[in-house]
């Protein structure tokens, strides 16, 4: 029981590593409580969401569902956009107010989503790309926007703001393309670069960071 509440402060992505730690600690870091717990504060469903075929989405219960923890799978299956993906996605509220931060990952090589007019929170990394625009990207429980890792999105007239820790952040050789973005009132800094990033930025408006409006560090260019 107190490892079960220990483990209940981890992300997904802790929760996975965990499991490979020792046998002790498999079973409980795949506890159903757990996961039930994670998937229904980051998406708010009752029930297990799944990916019948491509384009299509069906909710299965406990019992229907024929994985052993529905909610760990369910969640792996919304939570990326994957190599190879070029979806396009309107008018949708995409928000994570749990400690996974931002809601959406587009991960890999040829990954290229379009996303406008949504409320959303983004993590683009490893030779990712995508176009982002109109969109509504507030009150993440972490960074509103993550660039890491040669990922290179394009990113216009979104309104970021709110969010809980930094607004955007480029590490890890992070290159992208913002205009017209207005970014503002993050609680702590607006606009984050380090770690050799390769940042373009043109006409945006930075104001209002609770902390600071943009901070660099380290080697990059912008």
């Amino acid at each position: 029981e107190v490892m079960l509440i220990i483990f209940s402060y981890l992300d997904e992505q802790d929760l996975r590593k965990t499991a490979q730690v020792c046998k002790r600690f498999q079973p409980i870091s795949n506890d159903h409580y757990l996961w039930k717990k994670l998937y229904q504060s980051v998406f708010e469903y009752d029930t297990p969401l799944f990916r019948t075929e491509n384009c299509n989405f069906d909710f299965f219960t406990r019992e229907e569902s024929e994985h052993h923890n529905p909610w760990k799978e369910s969640f792996m299956q919304l939570k990326k956009v994957g190599e190879n993906c070029s979806p396009t996605i309107n008018h949708c509220i995409i928000r994570s107010s749990s400690g996974v931060g931002v809601a959406v990952c587009v991960s890999g090589a040829d990954a290229d989503p379009r996303i406008h007019h949504c409320d959303i929170g983004i993590y683009v990394t490893d030779h990712a790309q995508g176009t982002f625009e109109d969109n509504e990207i507030c009150r993440n429980y972490l960074v509103d926007v993550r660039v890491k890792n040669h990922a290179n999105p394009v990113m216009r007239r979104n309104h970021i703001h709110c969010g809980r820790d930094v607004g955007i952040s480029i590490f890890d050789n992070g290159l992208d393309f913002f205009e017209a973005n207005d970014i503002h009132n993050n609680r702590i800094v607006d606009f984050e670069v380090t770690t050799g990033t390769n940042s373009s930025v043109v006409q945006c408006e930075i104001h209002h960071g609770q902390t600071g409006g943009i901070f660099i560090h380290e080697k990059l260019l912008l």
